[in-house]
């Protein structure tokens, strides 16, 4: 079985789940909500290895030196050029989860 990109994990809050993985340019977990109340809440097309979610993700937006800003898509991470790291501009395809 091949590594997984993607891990559902439950949220603090009944109902609240995460589509999490991993950023490359963060070298960190990042996660979407999929489910449960409240916003933001991101649409997710079910595919565990290749997903596709709308609309994009900014982390620390507030915080320019850490900001993250991409697109998930089709199983690639499509970083904007408003990101703090060396992969902003680039697409890359999302990694398997580490160990």
């Amino acid at each position: 079985m091949p590594p997984a990109k993607t891990h559902v994990a439950n949220g603090v809050q009944p109902g609240e789940q995460f589509l999490m993985f991993w950023c490359p340019g963060c070298d960190e977990a990042h996660g979407l909500r999929i489910a449960g109340r409240g916003r933001p809440k991101w649409s997710w097309d079910r595919n565990p290895d290749r997903p596709t979610c709308m609309p994009s993700l900014i982390t620390h937006q507030a915080t320019p030196a850490k900001r993250c800003h991409l697109f998930v898509r089709g199983g690639n991470l499509e970083f904007l050029p408003d990101c703090w790291h060396a992969l902003k501009g680039q697409t890359v395809p999302i990694p398997d989860w580490p160990d």
